[in-house]
């Protein structure tokens, strides 16, 4: 992950967004994946959160290999920044009861 995104990398996250809303994730197919809303109170509402593209992709990591999952915010190969966020996704995820 470098955070670049060119034309082969937005048709696969736009397919990810189809495919995930046929099957009753109902996610904006728009090529694009944001930051999810830190202080969204709907949160707990699974309808609600799944809208968020970046919370779908993390909810499918984290349930495929967990133990992988979890090591993303620790392992040497993850470049500093990503492991920042993928703490910081998992410390929110404990604080709100989603862990």
């Amino acid at each position: 992950m470098d955070g670049k995104v060119g034309p082969v990398t937005s048709a696969w996250i736009t397919k990810f967004q189809h495919d995930s809303t046929k099957t009753g994730f109902g996610l904006v197919a728009d090529g694009v994946v944001t930051n999810a809303p830190a202080n969204d109170h709907h949160r707990k509402r699974a309808s609600l959160a799944s809208r968020c593209t970046i919370r779908r992709l993390n909810d499918i990591m984290s349930t495929a290999d967990a133990e992988v999952y979890q090591a993303l915010s620790t392992h040497p190969d993850v470049p500093s920044d990503v492991r920042r966020i993928f703490s910081q996704v998992q410390d929110d995820a404990v604080e709100n009861g989603f862990d």
